[in-house]
């Protein structure tokens, strides 16, 4: 057994090659999938709206859920994006599974994309 430290990463030998070989697919299935040249969303592609929202952490929450964002009770501004399952457009008569998609705005704290450090999303 090896010795391993809390919060920190082990990748696995070859993690690089393997994610590289990842965003190689993706990239090849989208240009497939959009021979217009418009390129869409890999996942749930169909937006059918954006709804404004509040995401409320209740005060009442368990102590053993209160970590990360759901630490405080805070009121957030939040998007909702719903959308298809299906990655390629159909009609909405078509049976699908549907998604939807959560954008928090205001969170503060640290962020993990060094590009964004400063962004409140």
């Amino acid at each position: 057994m090896t010795d391993r430290q809390l919060a920190t990463e082990y990748p696995p030998s070859g993690e690089a090659a393997y994610t590289q070989d990842l965003a190689d697919r993706l990239q090849a299935k989208i240009i497939k999938d959009n021979p217009t040249g418009i390129m869409r969303r890999d996942a749930h592609p169909k937006m059918h709206g954006v709804v404004k929202a509040e995401f409320i952490i209740e005060p009442n929450l368990a102590p053993e859920l209160r970590v990360g964002l759901f630490k405080e009770a805070v009121t957030y501004q939040a998007w909702i994006r719903f959308s298809n399952q299906n990655g390629t457009m159909q009609p909405d008569i078509k049976g699908d599974i549907r998604g939807m998609a959560i954008k928090l705005m205001g969170v503060p704290g640290e962020k993990i994309l060094e590009q964004e450090q400063d962004e409140r999303t």
